[in-house]
């Protein structure tokens, strides 16, 4: 792989001073300038042209971060009731967590607090020097979502509140739906019904696709978002409905992505929650991501450093190729796609180590509850209960309860009003968080077994 793929490329970095040899006469002086002069300028010709064609976008630098950043600044009235019917989201503004401070200034942006640093050899965000970030270009939204998932996924509105919270401005959804008729009927499906709403509104673009085969319908509808988010968002996140960003040291993700502006994509590292041996969340009243506190250690065991190893990114749709796996994609050379440490990553993998959740981390509430394990996580992939797979599976549930994480509980006030929940007073969101706080039980054999053989 060249350097080009690995490093970000300054196009406005200038060509090596070209030194005449002290024995060179005068008039081999002369035709050496005469020939060095005419190279300049149809190398500025040149480069005038490439630069008008897109190839590398707009080098000017961008210096308008405070403008971006006022755009996505969200006031929420704080005389709202909580306690208004939410049901239909015109009836809400679009807002981010409440109690949140959104700063318009760019330094403030940055993060001081950061230990990370970018590239010393490369601007950072274009504010100290040119930048192949793209002034002239133009997007519908700064920052989009897309997924495909299952019919009657229970957990899709809660995603879709979490992430319009945190500064998704559209999404493309694509409903899988195993029975070809039930796909192409003109009635509407449950999912179907509970978009309704974001549809009406323009913030989701709702399709429906069929087949067995989920993996590859995947990656084919990975490349179709890809394909009609290029040129109409600058980000896109390509995600699945149990996958939460969590940013650390902000609660926006637009503000968080500012600083990989440079590139074409960032990976984030899963943290993967288990059933904390909660038998079933009762929608109603509860939040899965509320609920589920407890998941496997930050950077994988001993025996399994895999297991928060896995990735998920954020793209810049127009400087992407194609995307060969659900994990990441193919940028475009010169552009790279990183970690959140501005690390260059192959993009042929699907994990990358050391495991980084200082910056960001992705909440993978893989099990969900035990009835969810049961009834559809192993029903989905139907499982032989004497299949290798359902060994896997119990291994996993039985290491995704070791540690207690509160990340993502700053979010859920906020959520619960959004999702139309019950506010809870303050003696019980301190009942519930010192029940949640109690280390689960590890499982009996016969309690995995029970949980990981389909009903």
């Amino acid at each position: 792989m060249s350097s080009l793929q690995h490093h970000p490329v300054d196009v406005d970095e200038q060509p090596p001073i070209v030194k005449s040899s002290a024995s060179i006469g005068g008039t081999h002086r002369c035709q050496m300038l005469l020939m060095l002069i005419a190279g300049v300028l149809i190398g500025a010709i040149l480069m005038a042209s490439v630069t008008s064609s897109g190839l590398f976008g707009d080098r000017t630098p961008q210096t308008n971060v405070a403008n971006r950043l006022a755009s996505l600044t969200v006031t929420i009235d704080s005389s709202e009731s909580s306690s208004v019917p939410l049901a239909h989201p015109s009836s809400r503004p679009a807002t981010a967590c409440p109690n949140v401070s959104h700063t318009t200034d760019a330094a403030q942006s940055l993060d001081a607090s950061s230990t990370i640093s970018p590239p010393a050899a490369h601007d950072y965000m274009g504010i100290a020097g040119p930048s192949l970030v793209s002034k002239s270009s133009t997007f519908t939204y700064e920052l989009s979502a897309g997924t495909m998932f299952a019919s009657g996924d229970p957990l899709l509105i809660e995603w879709v509140e979490y992430n319009l919270m945190l500064g998704v401005q559209h999404f493309w959804l694509y409903e899988h739906i195993k029975d070809p008729a039930i796909a192409k009927s003109a009635q509407p499906t449950p999912s179907q019904e509970s978009l309704r709403p974001y549809v009406d509104l323009g913030q989701v673009s709702y399709e429906r696709i069929d087949g067995e085969n989920f993996i590859g319908l995947q990656m084919m509808v990975w490349s179709q978002m890809v394909s009609r988010a290029r040129g109409v968002t600058r980000w896109l996140m390509l995600m699945d409905v149990d996958e939460f960003v969590v940013p650390k040291n902000t609660d926006s993700i637009p503000t968080l992505l500012i600083q990989y502006d440079k590139y074409a994509g960032v990976s984030l590292h899963w943290q993967q929650f288990g059933t904390s041996r909660v038998a079933s969340i009762d929608p109603k009243t509860e939040l899965v991501t509320e609920t589920l506190r407890w998941r496997a250690p930050a950077t994988g065991y001993d025996g399994d450093p895999t297991v928060n190893a896995v990735i998920k990114t954020i793209i810049q749709p127009k400087r992407i190729d194609k995307c060969t796996n659900p994990h990441i994609c193919v940028p475009i050379s010169p552009y790279t796609v990183v970690n959140t440490h501005f690390v260059a990553l192959s993009p042929y993998v699907a994990q990358s180590q050391p495991i980084h959740s200082d910056v960001v981390q992705l909440n993978h509430y893989f099990t969900r509850d035990e009835d969810f394990l049961r009834r559809y996580k192993i029903g989905w992939r139907q499982l032989n209960p004497t299949d290798s797979n359902q060994k896997w599976m119990q291994y996993r549930v039985t290491k995704m309860m070791d540690e207690y994480d509160t990340t993502i509980q700053r979010f859920m006030p906020e959520l619960r009003r959004r999702m139309q929940l019950t506010p809870l007073t303050a003696d019980e969101r301190a009942r519930i968080d010192a029940k949640r706080a109690q280390k689960p039980t590890p499982y009996t054999q016969d309690e995995l077994t029970t949980i990981t053989t389909p009903p």
